[in-house]
């Protein structure tokens, strides 16, 4: 069993640095001291993000080659039925087409573009807000406390990706053009 990694706010030299913790009490977007210096960040929340998006775009991928393959020995089977005798073309063409109807089923059904894309923003805006948050550019400029705008902004960009969870994982492609609004960042 893989052990996940459980995070809690730490003190900087500079004083305390405020952390994100969700109510089940596992931390997601922290900032934390460096083993360098400065303060850093434990992306557990971004690397999952980007794994499950990598998830999704691979099993995506083969489906669709699955579908590719599937049609093409359709065809091969209805072929080398009239071709051979005493081949049971048909009888492959029928496994093959239920195949086909299957990855092709799938591939509606779970979505898995648009999960490629709900992550990908999600991962996105998390690093974008981490950055601005180290170069104190946008509104880290005019703050007094960086550290708690930095954990407001990182729950509102959770909160906001997480209200289009149930869109992403029950739609259709349709819906995909929504997803851009996911995980816009709060200015």
């Amino acid at each position: 069993m893989r052990a996940t990694r459980k995070m809690v706010p730490k003190a900087s030299g500079s004083g305390s640095v405020s952390g994100l913790v969700t109510g089940d009490g596992t931390s997601k977007l922290v900032p934390k001291e460096a083993e360098r210096g400065g303060v850093g960040v434990d992306d557990q929340e971004v690397h999952e993000c980007e794994r499950w998006g990598h998830v999704n775009d691979w099993a995506y991928k083969l489906l669709q080659l699955l579908v590719i393959i599937s049609s093409v020995m359709v065809t091969a089977a209805l072929a080398l039925d009239q071709l051979v005798s005493n081949f049971p073309g048909k009888l492959f063409a029928l496994i093959a087409s239920l195949v086909v109807t299957s990855a092709a089923s799938a591939l509606k059904i779970f979505n898995f573009p648009g999960k490629v894309l709900f992550y990908s923003i999600r991962a996105n805006a998390l690093k974008r807000e981490y950055y601005l948050y180290r170069a104190g550019d946008g509104s880290y400029a005019e703050s007094a406390d960086k550290e708690r705008l930095f954990v407001r902004k990182v729950e509102d960009i959770l909160a906001e990706s997480n209200k289009q969870t149930e869109r992403v994982y029950f739609s259709s492609e349709s819906d995909n053009v929504h997803l851009t609004k996911c995980c816009h960042i709060p200015r």
